[in-house]
This record gives structure tokens, C-alpha cells and sequence, in this order.
């Protein structure tokens, strides 16, 4: 199996952490609550439109 390499240790910190689902954000509550607002608005109008439901 052939090793990943990595730009920096940054970049396999990250990795690692994705990997694990255990990432840190670096954004502040506020940001972070628009963030979900918006991934949740996302996902919801996504499954609208394929269910078929016309979310405008």
C-alpha cells in the first residue's frame, strides 16, 4: 500500500481529522449557526426538488 504524502503537516493534520470525523471549525458561534441555517435550507430544497416538490 503506498504511504500518503502531504503538502504540510497543516494539510495531514486535516486529513487526519476528516478522516476521523473529528475536525475543529474555526468559526465562531455566529458563523456557525448561519453555516447550519444555510446547510439545512440546502439540503431541504435539494430533497424538494427531488421528491418532486417545488420549493420557490
Amino acid at each position: 500500500m503506498k504511504k500518503t504524502t502531504y503538502i504540510d503537516n497543516d494539510e495531514q493534520e486535516l486529513a487526519e481529522s476528516l478522516e476521523k470525523e473529528n475536525w475543529i471549525s474555526d468559526l465562531d458561534t455566529k458563523e456557525k449557526n448561519q453555516y447550519a441555517e444555510n446547510a439545512l435550507y440546502s439540503l431541504n430544497t435539494k430533497k424538494g426538488r427531488r421528491d418532486g416538490i417545488n420549493t420557490v
